[in-house]
């Protein structure tokens, strides 16, 4: 033999000697093998997990609003408490923001919330009030028209009456009736006016 070669010695009759390592696809192999058997052992436990992930996506928007709407209400909790009337508008469209956006029913870039409200398909008993109040919180800085109670009050109606599930209906309707375009259809159609006022 040459200098630098390598010769395989089984010191001890019997034993098995060691293989060259195995390539890429022999390892792919031998992990897709081990998952199965895996499973196969585990096959209630597979069955359970999948049940969850299946659910979990199907209702993953509901689970996202109950963790959105338990934080409004800590929001809630620390306006009633720390007398900051506020930070209520602001944390409630932040969470009708979401649900619109989970609904599709996203309110376009360019219109203002007023606008977006007056032209939605979808209305709400409390939204003049809640308008005024979001307006006051974003841009006046003079005290509250209203008590913190009374504050606290609208915004919940607000988000009672643009619950997630309310929203789907609408969307759901209109997207059954009319197709995609006519959920959309009176948003952008209230831009176009917006933008024909800006230019007369």
């Amino acid at each position: 033999m040459a200098s630098g070669q390598w010769l395989t010695v089984e010191p001890t009759p019997g034993y098995e000697v060691l293989r060259p390592p195995p390539g890429y696809m022999a390892r792919a192999l031998e992990v897709a093998l081990a998952a199965g058997i895996w499973v196969r052992e585990h096959a209630v436990l597979t069955v359970m997990f999948v049940i969850v992930v299946a659910c979990g996506w199907r209702y993953r928007w509901t689970v996202l609003d109950c963790l959105a709407t338990t934080w409004w209400r800590v929001v809630r909790h620390r306006a009633l408490r720390r007398d900051r009337p506020r930070l209520l508008p602001l944390a409630t469209w932040r969470l009708v923001e979401k649900r619109l956006a989970w609904s599709g029913l996203r309110r376009p870039l360019g219109m203002t919330v007023r606008e977006w409200l007056a032209a939605s398909p979808f209305q709400s008993a409390a939204d003049g009030d809640f308008v005024l109040l979001l307006e006051w919180a974003a841009f006046s800085k003079t005290e509250s028209p209203l008590t913190t109670t009374d504050v606290a009050a609208v915004c919940e109606r607000m988000v009672v009456g643009w619950s997630l599930s309310r929203l789907g209906q609408t969307s759901q309707s209109a997207r059954s009736r009319h197709g995609w375009r006519v959920a959309f259809g009176t948003a952008f159609r209230g831009i176009e006016e917006t933008r024909v006022r800006g230019a007369v």
